[in-house]
């Protein structure tokens, strides 16, 4: 069975103080959130919402907050549309390579070889057990490189 998901939009809405001191930031808030905002970050001189763009109420964000004096007055607001990304194959893109005990390299396949070690593996991480990057599993990697040793020692 193929489960599909469909990626989503996100707004990100940067409500950056111009003048005066953050004392309407909660009321801001609050009205962030009845357009649709659901997280929020506090970051100095201003606050940054971000919502799912189907959740978004443009008439509440325009006639409440964008449009109104009173937040015009001290806020500055910028939007943007943020692509949805698949962050689970941008964890995989970004898998760096391990070495254990300077004899095995645990890479994926997007890597390239690298002469020098007495054993490379190579696994699709996928988020699954066996990248090395654990340290149960890295410590197996060792006892299984000790015993190996044990039996099949290196010729000299």
């Amino acid at each position: 069975m193929l489960i599909h998901f469909d990626l989503e939009r996100y707004v990100k809405i940067n409500c950056r103080l111009k003048t005066g001191t953050e004392e309407n930031s909660d009321i801001l808030l609050a009205s962030l959130y009845s357009s649709g905002f659901d997280a929020f970050e506090e970051v100095q001189k201003g606050i940054i919402g971000y919502c799912n763009e189907k959740d978004l109420n443009q008439d509440i964000l325009k006639d409440q907050i964008i449009q109104n004096p009173e937040y015009t007055r001290n806020w500055e607001f910028n939007q943007e549309i943020i692509e949805s990304e698949n962050w689970n194959r941008e964890w995989e893109m970004n898998f760096p390579p391990v070495i254990i005990d300077s004899d095995c390299r645990i890479k994926a396949e997007f890597h390239d070889a690298e002469p020098g070690f007495r054993y490379e593996i190579t696994i699709n991480p996928k988020m699954a057990f066996g990248t090395g990057h654990h340290e149960t599993t890295s410590l197996m990697m060792k006892e299984i490189l000790n015993t190996a040793a044990w039996y099949y020692p290196r010729k000299t």
